[in-house]
């Protein structure tokens, strides 16, 4: 198996710079690839400067009160992010941008929804042709 510098590359990111600890299967390509490639031996050399910058990062201790503060500004965050309904509406349309008789329709379509909804409706009295139906199939069931 050869091992292009591409391929490299990616070994070197999934595996770390030391080709000696690479799975057996690709250790042998890695190491020929290093052996004809200067630039997978750039790119190795790279790799093992940032491992060492990472190796070099002390680790920080998180305050005491980290957990409190989180929770307390997720709280805080959540409380303002519950809208009113004009809010959630607002939120919903402020990205679209629509010509104003566009936004104008649609809030007189939206309206006359909602007041379809709201007013009472009454019973539509039945006529008579509709009547001398029912009692037809009435007539017709019984038989």
């Amino acid at each position: 198996m050869t091992m292009d510098a591409e391929q490299f590359r990616e070994c070197l990111l999934i595996h770390g710079a030391d080709v000696q600890r690479w799975p057996e299967e690709i250790r042998r390509a890695g190491i020929e690839a290093l052996d004809r490639s200067l630039e997978c031996r750039s790119m190795q050399e790279e790799c093992r400067q940032f491992e060492a910058i990472l190796r070099s990062r002390a680790f920080e201790a998180p305050s005491p009160d980290l957990a409190f503060r989180i929770v307390s500004a997720a709280w805080r965050r959540e409380r303002k992010a519950s809208p009113g309904v004009i809010e959630f509406l607002a939120a919903c349309f402020q990205d679209l941008r629509l010509p104003a008789p566009v936004l104008t329709a649609a809030a007189v379509l939206i309206l006359g929804v909602v007041i379809g909804l709201l007013l009472p409706t009454e019973p539509v009295p039945a006529d008579s042709e509709s009547a001398e139906v029912q009692t037809f199939l009435d007539a017709t069931e019984a038989l």
